[in-house]
C-alpha cells in the first residue's frame, strides 16, 4: 500500500518513571483522570512497561474508512495498519498522549492501537475521551479502557492512534 498518513502528533516517552508517576501527574494540574470501574485496576495490577529513557515517537491518528475498512474487527484494523507501515503503540502512549491531547473535541473518543492488557480473564486496550459534564465548568480528559474482545466489530468512524514504524 502506497497511501502515507500524515504525522499527527510527535510525543516523548519516559515522562515520568512508573504508572504511578503518570497517576500524580494527571492530578497535578493535567485536569486528567483514569476513568471508569476496570481502567484503575488495569493500571495498577497490569505489567504496564514504562520507558526509563526520552524516547521520541511519531503518532498518526486514522478511522477504519482512512484504512479503507467500513466495520472490522481490533486485528483486521491492527492487520490492515500494518500494511500502511503502521505499528502498535507502546501502553505508555496513552498516559502520554492524555497529558498532551488538551485539544481533544468534546465528546472525542481515541482507542489507542497496543496489544490488549490482560486482566481477570479480559483484555483491554486504552482510550482517551474528553467530556463535559453540563454541571461543571471545565472538561474532563479521560485515560479509560475499553474491551480488545476478539470478535468486537468497530464502526467505521471509529478512530485509532497508531505508532509510525520507525
Amino acid at each position: 500500500m502506497n497511501k502515507k498518513f500524515p504525522t499527527w502528533k510527535t510525543i516523548d516517552l519516559g515522562r515520568c518513571s512508573s504508572v504511578q508517576g503518570y497517576c500524580e501527574a494527571f492530578k497535578q494540574g493535567y485536569h486528567c483522570s483514569v476513568g471508569g470501574y476496570r481502567a484503575p485496576k488495569i493500571i495498577m495490577a497490569s505489567d504496564i512497561v514504562i520507558s526509563q529513557n526520552c524516547t521520541r515517537i511519531e503518532l498518526v491518528n486514522v478511522s477504519n474508512v482512512d484504512l479503507g475498512l467500513k466495520k472490522a474487527t481490533r486485528s483486521g484494523v491492527y492487520k490492515r495498519a500494518k500494511m500502511f507501515g503502521l505499528d502498535l503503540c507502546p501502553n505508555e502512549v496513552g498516559f502520554v498522549l492524555r497529558m498532551e491531547y488538551r485539544e481533544q473535541p468534546d465528546g472525542e473518543e481515541l482507542l489507542i492501537a497496543m496489544k490488549p492488557i490482560k486482566l481477570d480473564g479480559d483484555a483491554d486496550i486504552f482510550t482517551l475521551t474528553n467530556h463535559r459534564p453540563p454541571e461543571w465548568d471545565h472538561n474532563v480528559y479521560l485515560l479509560d479502557v475499553v474491551s480488545a474482545h476478539a470478535g468486537l466489530v468497530h464502526e467505521a468512524d471509529t478512530r485509532w492512534v497508531f505508532m509510525r514504524h520507525k
